[in-house]
């Protein structure tokens, strides 16, 4: 993984990674939606936007912004389906990829943990960015329970959110997204040596 994501970098984002896998702990909500119950209530943000898939175009636009390394090395990787929300001038304000059953091992090649929604019927919602001008406005959710929809074949949808991300979280609440479990890890010089993931009460299996 470092070797993919590290030309991408900068140096504080690469000492941050390093750091987390040589001594931390972490703790992921990992959150599903059932896609075969509609939502009450559409999510809408601030300012009008719609959703679509990422298109060469795009590419400038993304390399301006300067998104965090991971977000530029998954684009060089190529990982199919990455979608964009827009404003009404095609100005991008988010990005998310909706990684379907077929591509599972591209994003396993990128995650160093252990993934839920792998079966058939899922899809994974995964490495979500919103663009800096646009935060704080509702984008989020309104885009993401939009994208998570977009594979038909899909009855469940799943996405991982550290729980100190208390915005994303807040996101994926918007768009339908509940707790399913929480994952407790610790990385110690480079290995991941605990995981317990603990079932959610509030969900039922």
């Amino acid at each position: 993984m470092f070797g993919v994501i590290a030309k991408e970098d900068s140096f504080f984002e690469l000492w941050e990674r390093i750091h987390k896998h040589l001594w931390s702990s972490e703790e992921v909500c990992i959150l599903r939606r059932d896609l075969r119950v509609p939502l009450t209530r559409q999510p809408e943000a601030k300012i009008p936007i719609r959703t679509r898939q990422l298109l060469a175009r795009d590419m400038s636009q993304i390399f301006a912004e300067h998104p965090s390394g991971i977000i530029i090395g998954v684009l060089r990787l190529e990982i199919p389906q990455c979608y964009v929300g827009v404003t009404r001038d095609d100005e991008i304000c988010y990005l998310q990829w909706l990684i379907s059953p077929e591509n599972r091992k591209s994003l396993q090649s990128v995650r160093s943990s252990d993934t839920y929604g792998f079966d058939d019927d899922s899809v994974v919602l995964e490495f979500a960015y919103t663009f800096k001008r646009f935060r704080g406005l509702g984008v989020m959710g309104a885009a993401l329970a939009d994208i998570a929809t977009q594979d038909k074949r899909a009855v469940w949808a799943w996405t991982y959110v550290p729980r100190s991300n208390v915005a994303s979280l807040r996101g994926c609440r918007n768009a339908g997204f509940l707790p399913y479990k929480t994952s407790f890890n610790r990385w110690r010089c480079g290995l991941r040596l605990h995981s317990i993931d603990v079932t959610d009460p509030q969900i039922a299996t």
